[in-house]
């Protein structure tokens, strides 16, 4: 459709089902693009879920209706069908796969290379389709030539057994295991998977040289035309698709391709010597090309030549360009995704190294190609620039592309097929070795087995608090205590807290370039006390009433949610909000733009979201009305009891063992020390 979404509502038959939504919209393209996202913060919906969009929000005019009619199950559930794959339609994504029966097909030595029989046989017979995979030989392998060698090279072994996930890890820097872990936890929460084992590189560089060593089938990230490893998506693939979503470029892309600058844009580290040869050629031909570092690791002895280091850029900055460089860095530079997502043409270096999807990858059909030495970098720019019409075209085939392989259910299918075809080479029995460790434990999470789910309507929240020396003041004292009319108050953004997040240094930061439009400052100075120097010194206690005298306040996460935002919204100033994974127990009920103003995580649409509420004032004083009437409604102490009222009855019927009084507990209030209300005591409690 053509029109613009500005309602969405999500409802279901289950009074207990909570969701959270967000809607992005682009109109700068032909057809419009927008995305709505759900989260359901509850275990479950029963009966299913409604979600309606709506061209106005009085919900008058409906652009789309799409209708669930079976329960839904939160991500953190373990609800496993036999038929997922055939929901998933993993089938019919059958070109994507390709790769996998590349990568699982032996893949001979160039003749031209010198390589014993003796060589050739072991070779063979450690990895062949034909012969399949004796995995004691591959883990005994993996062990004498990589593990002794802990930091250089780090990889785990896993196993899946009767649907549970074990693993045990080599090398100092096993922390990229948690990709491997939670992509395991979620399809195993889903479907069920055939026993298996196999080996994972937690490094960037593949493993398996084809030239000077038997091919052994280890799961990389990165491919190479030298190597034999098995390619899986990337940790920055799965962060999309697990948990980072909101980065992905669909749904962000505010400026139309023909207002962008035409010039090519660069920033990224010197992880390779093109990278400093594309930095060279932008102090060359300033007009074409804007490129520099933003780090200098491997080459500094160039940070004199080439430096000084660029300052950090939001990505979706980078989209104000119209050109945009995809250059390797150790291995395959992994943000390619991110950007043929983007409404920005793409120059793609060629390169030895390739990602999962590069095998659908056309030259000139979804990129332009640039030499690996980039001598005909220039020409291609000029080139590009002559036929814009040809920019637009490669540029919705990449979008598309994206839209039709890289979205999360074809990273869940890749997965999901190659472990099934993977498993079918193994030749050994998977037995649990020694020193093997469960990587999740079931318990934790909610299951949505038969006989439970009439008991899953609910799910445990953060509780509002009072964060020790911030915010000392009950939520209704707020009310009444707001003298000052909001046309009367400062026309600026006020925070104050303390370091417990790097975006609070951003919003400090802004505040020191925008000072007519922020006023945000550090109380103290803990997690990041390196940065005293430039973002000190600690600004003095301001009691929170005084907060209201602007007009803006900023809730931005601290280590979790801010608490502070109950208190914000029963203010009358207005509360712009940063969007987070954290929430507490009512943020399902509340509406981007109905009860405040929502901000992207990284702050960088911050100053434009100022500036469109100073031009609209009328809004601001409705959404004023609003959220003080959502804590009237739901915030103050009746709701506070009932909530834990109903909380502690819902949680005590899930209990399946007798409550007995344990050893060591000692009793939290003495009943002797309080007054009661018994029979004959009542005439004396009157008041």
């Amino acid at each position: 459709w053509k029109e613009w979404v500005t309602k969405v509502v999500i409802t279901s038959p289950d009074d207990g089902c909570r969701v959270w939504h967000q809607i992005l919209n682009e109109t700068h393209f032909e057809p419009n693009v927008t995305i709505v996202r759900y989260k359901l913060l509850s275990d479950v919906c029963l009966g299913g879920l409604e979600i309606a969009l709506y061209g106005d929000p009085n919900r008058k005019q409906v652009l789309a209706r799409k209708v669930v009619t079976e329960d839904v199950w939160s991500e953190r559930c373990v609800c496993r069908r036999h038929d997922w794959s055939y929901q998933m339609k993993c089938q019919q994504m059958a070109q994507q796969f390709t790769q996998i029966d590349s990568d699982l097909r032996f893949s001979p030595l160039d003749p031209r290379l010198s390589v014993s029989p003796i060589h050739w046989l072991s070779c063979v017979h450690t990895f062949n389709t034909s012969d399949g995979i004796d995995f004691d030989r591959v883990l005994a392998e993996m062990q004498t030539r990589f593990a002794p060698h802990k930091r250089s090279y780090s990889f785990c072994h896993y196993q899946i057994i009767d649907n549970e996930a074990y693993k045990q890890c080599f090398g100092e820097y096993v922390g990229f295991s948690q990709f491997m872990d939670e992509i395991l936890r979620s399809l195993l929460s889903k479907t069920s998977l055939p026993d298996l084992e196999f080996v994972s590189n937690l490094g960037d560089w593949p493993l398996s040289d084809k030239r000077t060593e038997p091919p052994l089938p280890v799961f990389s990230w990165c491919g190479s035309n030298e190597f034999n490893d098995i390619v899986i998506p990337t940790y920055v693939n799965c962060l999309s698709s697990e948990v980072y979503v909101q980065n992905r470029p669909f749904g962000r892309q505010s400026m139309a391709f023909d207002h962008k600058k035409e010039m090519l844009f660069w920033r990224g580290r010197d992880s390779n010597e093109y990278r400093l040869k594309l930095v060279e050629l932008s102090r060359n031909h300033t007009n074409l090309i804007n490129a520099s570092l933003t780090n200098f690791f491997f080459f500094r002895d160039q940070m004199e030549a080439l430096g000084p280091k660029s300052p950090y850029i939001p990505f979706f900055e980078f989209f104000r360009y119209k050109y945009q460089m995809n250059i390797d860095g150790t291995v395959a530079a992994y943000r390619l995704p991110y950007l043929l997502a983007g409404n920005s043409l793409v120059f793609k270096q060629d390169s030895s190294y390739y990602e999962f999807f590069y095998n659908l990858l056309e030259p000139y059909v979804h990129y332009i190609p640039v030499h690996k030495e980039l001598n005909d970098l220039i020409q291609s720019i000029d080139q590009v620039m002559q036929n814009p019409h040809k920019s637009h075209q490669i540029i919705a085939n990449s979008r598309q592309l994206v839209l039709n392989n890289l979205l999360p259910e074809h990273i869940y299918c890749y997965h999901f097929n190659l472990f099934r075809k993977y498993s079918k080479l193994l030749t050994t029995r998977v037995q649990l070795r020694p020193q093997m460790m469960r990587v999740f434990n079931e318990t934790d999470v909610c299951k949505c087995a038969p006989n439970l789910r009439h008991e899953h309507e609910f799910n445990a929240f953060c509780i509002v608090s009072q964060p020790k020396g911030r915010i000392t003041v009950d939520i209704l004292s707020v009310f009444g205590r707001q003298s000052m009319a909001f046309d009367h108050k400062k026309e600026m953004l006020f925070w104050r807290g303390r370091d417990s997040n790097e975006y609070r240094l951003k919003l400090v930061e802004l505040s020191r370039k925008h000072t007519n439009l922020i006023n945000a400052s550090l109380t103290n100075f803990f997690f990041f006390r390196d940065q005293m120097e430039a973002l000190g010194p600690k600004s003095p206690y301001i009691p929170f009433f005084e907060f209201f005298r602007y007009k803006y306040q900023m809730n931005i996460d601290g280590t979790v949610a801010a608490y502070r935002l109950p208190y914000l919204l029963a203010g009358n100033s207005l509360v712009f909000k940063q969007d987070s994974s954290y929430y507490e127990f009512f943020y399902n009920l509340l509406e981007p733009y109905v009860h405040y103003i929502p901000v992207h995580k990284e702050l960088n649409d911050l100053m434009q979201s100022i500036d469109q509420v100073m031009q609209n004032p009328h809004k601001s004083h409705q959404i004023i009305a609003n959220s003080r009437q959502l804590v009237l409604n739901n915030l103050l102490p009746e709701h506070i009891y009932c909530y834990h009222f109903n909380l502690f009855r819902k949680y005590s019927k899930l209990l399946t063992t007798r409550v007995q009084l344990r050893p060591q507990m000692m009793r939290v209030f003495n009943e002797t020390d309080v007054c009661k209300c018994a029979p004959n005591l009542r005439h004396e409690h009157e008041l």
